[in-house]
């Protein structure tokens, strides 16, 4: 093989489809941060591929770093949020997985559905769906400005999970 095709496939090695993430725009626009969405992505994926009859599923920090590079610190910051009061939709308990404690998550659906609905408004064309979320310029302001998390559905969280 030459070079060339060498690196082509070294490069092919590192982007094929298990080396994207994604998340919707609407979990983005909802959690109030990329990292947010992907949680909340990730979290209804795993929700529904669990083989426990009452919905836990389990994943370690590392489990989630490996999956979409959140850090601990990141992960308990947004279950954090996801069972506040504002969004209350995430219950987690300890739990021994692979003979280790381990933290195990379940998604209350009922909790969620109310959540999602309280912050979807459904406009009157046929397909089209616009979410209670308006910008105005603190939205675009850096992390390391304290205005930053601006998102009115966690912005007090954010003071109690730092």
């Amino acid at each position: 093989m030459t070079k060339q095709k060498d690196m082509f496939n070294l490069i092919k090695s590192f982007s094929g489809q298990n080396n994207i993430l994604t998340a919707p725009k609407l979990f983005i626009d909802l959690m109030g941060s990329i990292e947010g969405g992907l949680f909340l992505s990730q979290l209804l994926y795993w929700s529904d591929k669990t083989k426990n009859q009452y919905g836990w599923f389990y994943k370690t920090y590392q489990d989630w770093y490996d999956e979409i590079r959140l850090s601990k610190y990141q992960i308990a910051k947004y279950v954090k949020i996801c069972e506040s009061k504002d969004f209350g939709f995430l219950k987690t308990k300890v739990k021994k997985a692979n003979n280790s404690p381990t933290l195990h998550y379940k998604i209350n659906e009922d909790a969620f559905k109310q959540w999602l609905v309280k912050n979807l408004t459904f406009k009157s064309e046929k397909t089209s769906l616009s979410y209670n979320r308006e910008y105005n310029e603190q939205d675009f302001k850096h992390k390391s400005d304290p205005q930053y998390y601006t998102n009115p559905m966690y912005r007090n969280m954010v003071d109690t999970v730092q």
